[in-house]
């Protein structure tokens, strides 16, 4: 295709899609001028839905984080189709599942389009800034290291609740809706590494080496520990359950990978503590005994630091990622390896989308980056490489990720500069920066999506909520 092809003065035909339903529009080709951006296609879009648009806004678009941050800085209304007089919406538009985030005609040029095919192009609404909620809890005595969101998969909301890990060593559980605080068991004798949640179950892992579950009862004050599990001699540092709760793995500091059945009790494997060590000093609300159960299976899959761990969707696999730059696929039912990637940088943090079949991993790293890693194993060649679509915009190490459960697009990011920033892997530029913990230099050390929400804690010692 001739440069020639494409200038000022020249137009474009297009086809534009909504992605939802409720905002369908006439499926046919329209002309457009070549170097339309962004807010032109919106407005293009708000005619076409009948719309008001009064605004004067010129067609401008750049790419940096700041301005994209403040493009995205007003709230939606995207309940009904039509608008009132006064007010457009904005909307976000995909080429080949892909934001554009340039011209139509930078976008064709780059890809090699001549300008007299129809270009396809998907539109939805553009997404709302996370708003700080006003019920958040009084400050924690200690940094809070971890947060793990549960809600029964019926989408009943009273069978949902956040736990925290806290460097006091409590446990504390939330009701996600008012952010207050439900209970609190102090069980590690030092600060917790990594908390999990699962039903009625909440597995703890701290720097005394300890790993424990703790079983909740919902919306009463009841939290006790009932098992010690056994055969990490290191520090946990990641957990996480199977989808079904019934396994939990976790992987520690010397590069070692244990998998549980949580489920267990009354097997070989789970024996009565010894009438000493029925309870825990600090466990005060315990009103049972304590039982150690072994792991299910055990092996070093990385060389040092097991920095996550998730498991597959349907339970078959066990991804992990490590200090030693690599992230593993093991099939939890041989304890082979599927597939080893590596990286160039230490992994700091992992994260699967929940919602979704698909193999997709998110990495975080001490450089700021987030990688996006398609874990698929090709039959051909036994082998796949990561993707880092993620522009850098984070200014400090990367210390948790979290994806949207309803969403496999969406993923927030916490860092050691004290920001949480919302993403659509689809975009190489975060969506949306909160200034969650900065004040004083404060670093975010948790990121955890929960119903249409986010929450996010640090080392200010806050549990904050962010409606999305």
């Amino acid at each position: 295709m001739e440069e020639s092809n494409l200038d000022e003065s020249s137009r474009v035909r297009v086809k534009l899609v909504s992605v939802l339903e409720e905002y369908s529009v006439p499926s046919d080709d329209i002309a457009v001028p070549s170097s339309i951006r962004r807010p032109g296609l919106s407005k293009v879009v708000n005619y076409l839905l009948g719309n008001a648009d009064n605004s004067d806004s010129d067609d401008s678009d750049n790419d940096n984080d700041n301005d994209h941050d403040n493009d995205h800085d007003h709230d939606n209304n995207t309940s009904s189709k039509k608008t009132s007089s006064s007010s457009r919406l904005e909307f976000d538009f995909l080429v080949d599942n892909k934001f554009l985030r340039q011209s139509v005609e930078g976008y064709m040029r780059s890809n090699n389009i001549s300008s007299e095919d129809v270009l396809r192009i998907e539109f939805l609404p553009k997404a709302k800034k996370p708003e700080e909620d006003k019920n958040d809890n009084e400050a924690l005595p200690d940094w809070v290291s971890s947060l793990s969101y549960y809600s029964n998969p019926n989408n009943n909301s009273t069978n949902a609740f956040l736990a925290s890990g806290c460097y006091d060593g409590a446990v504390r559980i939330y009701d996600p809706v008012t952010m207050s605080n439900l209970t609190s068991l102090p069980c590690h004798s030092s600060s917790i590494r990594s908390v999990a949640t699962s039903s009625s179950l909440i597995a703890s892992s701290g720097h005394d080496q300890q790993l424990l579950i703790h079983t909740y009862t919902c919306g009463t004050p009841s939290l006790t520990t009932t098992l010690s599990l056994k055969g990490s001699t290191s520090t946990i540092e990641s957990l996480a359950f199977s989808d079904d709760g019934g396994l939990l793995a976790a992987g520690d500091f010397e590069g070692g990978v244990f998998v549980y059945d949580v489920n267990a009790e009354g097997s070989e494997r789970t024996t009565e503590a010894t009438t000493k060590a029925k309870k825990r000093k600090t466990d005060k609300n315990s009103s049972s005994s304590t039982k150690d159960l072994a792991p299910l299976h055990s092996n070093k899959l990385h060389v040092t630091a097991v920095s996550g761990v998730v498991f597959s969707s349907d339970s078959k696999t066990l991804y992990s990622c490590s200090h030693d730059y690599s992230v593993r696929a093991t099939d939890l039912a041989t304890q082979n390896p599927l597939l080893t990637l590596n990286g160039n940088k230490v992994a700091t943090c992992l994260a699967k989308p929940t919602s979704s079949s698909k193999d997709v991993l998110a990495t975080g790293h001490p450089d700021s980056r987030i990688k996006l890693w398609d874990m698929r194993i090709d039959s051909t060649t036994s082998a796949a490489t990561y993707n880092s679509t993620l522009r850098p915009s984070h200014k400090g190490y990367i210390s948790d990720l979290s994806f949207d459960p309803t969403d496999p697009y969406k993923l927030s990011s916490s860092s050691y500069d004290g920001l949480v920033k919302t993403w659509d892997i689809r975009c190489e530029l975060p969506m949306h920066t909160i200034k969650a913990h900065n004040k004083n230099g404060g670093k975010a050390l948790a990121v955890e999506y929960g119903k249409e929400c986010i929450f996010s804690a640090g080392t200010d010692g806050n549990v904050k909520k962010w409606q999305v």
